[in-house]
């Protein structure tokens, strides 16, 4: 995937490039903000053997899910966590088990799904010592979700580093398809009874697919035309 990449952006410009856990939070290298709403497209070289191209779509926040409890900082709760704007935008709770859930945009075309991520930018509030997050998927009514201690400062959380990649639907044990990534919707709920105040400022999914390369028809050689017969 690293490897001969390019990052397709969703206007069509092209950029060459080179389970429950309590974890810790995910390095800063890997810490990265995107545009609200936006889908990004990492597609790689067809793989080895394969017509089949790699990619990863970025899917943000684009409506209310089953559960609106945490308070937005301005405007609805999802709009809040569309992106990285640090304490510009955000939702927040200090109610113990509160939970935010959001719709998420739809994945538009897949072949075969191998991993879905979910990550979530958060931090706590004032100066007390630790509180917990609960964060991840809600997948037809079953969830599946990660725990971390928040630091006072905005920290990347998720993805298979906090036990927040799944190769499988949680709900069926399957594989993953279009309309089960389709109807995820994420999930952020305060962990830990201490009436202590809990931040978040992004959500976002990544989804790794693959697409089968584009079949072209042979072109058919040109008819020859025939010479012109002498006239006796």
């Amino acid at each position: 995937m690293n490897r001969g990449r390019r990052e397709i952006e969703g206007d069509g410009t092209v950029k060459d490039t080179a389970r429950i856990a309590t974890c810790p939070p995910i390095s800063a290298a890997l810490k990265r903000a995107a545009p609200a709403a936006s889908l990004l497209l990492i597609a790689a070289l067809a793989l080895p053997g394969s017509s089949a191209l790699a990619a990863t779509a970025t899917l943000r926040p684009n409506g209310a899910g089953d559960s609106t409890q945490w308070t937005a900082s301005a405007g609805t709760n999802w709009s809040c966590v569309t992106y990285n704007d640090g304490d510009t935008r955000y939702v927040y709770t200090s109610t113990y088990l509160n939970a935010d859930q959001y719709a998420m945009e739809d994945l538009s075309a897949a072949g075969t799904i191998s991993a879905v991520r979910a990550y979530f930018q958060a931090r706590r509030s004032g100066t007390f010592s630790t509180t917990n997050l609960r964060y991840g998927i809600n997948s037809g009514g079953t969830e599946a979700t990660s725990t971390s201690n928040l630091t006072g400062s905005y920290v990347l959380y998720g993805g298979a580093a906090n036990f927040c990649e799944w190769t499988r639907d949680p709900a069926t044990g399957s594989a993953w398809t279009l309309s089960g990534v389709n109807a995820l919707q994420t999930l952020v709920r305060h962990n830990q009874n201490n009436a202590r105040q809990e931040r978040v400022t992004e959500v976002y999914l990544e989804v790794d697919f693959t697409t089968p390369t584009p079949t072209r028809s042979p072109t058919p050689p040109p008819t020859a035309t025939p010479s012109p017969s002498a006239t006796p």
